[in-house]
């Protein structure tokens, strides 16, 4: 059942403002606290699994198990505090049905952002911060296995990007619960449950995702690379502003062998060449603040730098440095 806007939860301590969305096996809400603060509910559908029931796909045996499970794995995700994965805040039982309350991140979702292309060092930025949380979720032996423009969200005035949404239902063996092919972003290891996955299985995603945000166009479904049905066209001909080493990492990363993939996601950072903190413009309501300080503190080093330069006498000149080219790293395969 679909709960209506206004139903409460909790005695009153969530009410449902709207729904959000509704996937192979989840519905989303966006509620309010008892606080008034806006929070984001998730829920099994319960609809679909009743009728899994009445199909005898499923057994009420099996529907407790997988609400447990469901329940289970977010609250370790709610254990694993990191600034680029959302948070989960509290998880209830309404009835029957497990819920899941989690941040609401105001902001757009990379797939929006990516109508337009992205500047390297704006995506570069995000690719980073979202690369970052997952290397951190592989030291605890997860693979998230749905990184996608989809799954990403931008907060609202920040260059900050988080990552929303988790296979809570990962190794339960019922249908809803298999993981739903991304074309374009799915490796290919996913497309079969006998394949072995690893850190390498999100560097293909987020590779592909950085391929899209820089390009415009999805990059072409693993199987049918596989197949040669089409080539991969490498994104520095489709988008000739990005940068060699970019180019090169975004191919490593999505090698269709996950053997020929850089094996952890650290690896494949550090063939983008990413630093941590990629300097940005800050957006309009903060910039203008920043940079009023800026510009009073440029002034006073112009009056300073003038003073020195009255009082101290010229310098012999010295012969100017001639730059010197650092080698890109490249990998053996």
């Amino acid at each position: 059942m679909v709960w209506p806007n206004n139903h409460s939860l909790q005695n009153d301590d969530y009410i449902i403002k709207q729904q959000l969305g509704q996937g192979r096996y989840c519905i989303t809400y966006l509620a309010k606290d008892k606080n008034g603060k806006e929070v984001v509910i998730k829920t099994l559908n319960d609809d679909e699994l009743n009728l899994q029931i009445k199909a005898n796909q499923l057994t009420p045996e099996e529907r407790i198990k997988l609400e447990a499970k469901f329940l289970e794995e977010a609250e370790r995700i709610r254990l694993f505090q990191h600034p680029h994965i959302v948070k989960v805040i509290d998880t209830f039982r309404e009835g029957q049905q497990g819920c899941i309350v989690m941040e609401y991140i105001p902001g757009d979702t990379l797939n929006r952002l990516v109508k337009r292309v992205l500047p390297e060092p704006e995506a570069l930025r995000y690719i980073r911060q979202i690369g970052e949380a997952l290397s951190e979720l592989h030291k605890l032996g997860w693979v998230h296995r749905d990184v996608k423009p989809e799954n990403i969200m931008i907060r609202a005035g920040k260059y900050e990007a988080v990552l929303i949404d988790f296979d809570l239902v990962r190794g339960f063996n019922y249908p809803l619960s298999r993981h739903v092919i991304a074309k374009g972003f799915t490796p290919l290891e996913l497309y079969g449950d006998k394949r072995e996955r690893g850190a390498y299985t999100d560097v293909y995603a987020l590779a592909a995702t950085l391929y899209a945000v820089l390009t415009g166009e999805v990059p072409p479904d693993a199987q049918d690379l596989r197949d040669g049905k089409v080539q991969l066209i490498s994104p520095q001909e489709l988008n000739p502003q990005i940068s060699e080493r970019v180019n090169r990492a975004i191919l490593e990363g999505m090698q269709l062998e996950g053997k020929n993939r850089p094996q952890t996601m650290q690896e494949w950072l550090g063939l983008l060449g990413v630093k941590k903190q990629i300097s940005l413009p800050l957006p309009q309501s903060d910039a203008m603040t920043v940079w009023q300080a800026i510009g009073t503190l440029a002034g006073v080093l112009a009056a300073i730098v003038a003073l020195v330069a009255y009082l101290k006498p010229p310098a012999t000149p010295s012969p100017s440095a001639t730059p010197v080219e650092i080698p890109t790293p490249s990998r053996n395969k």
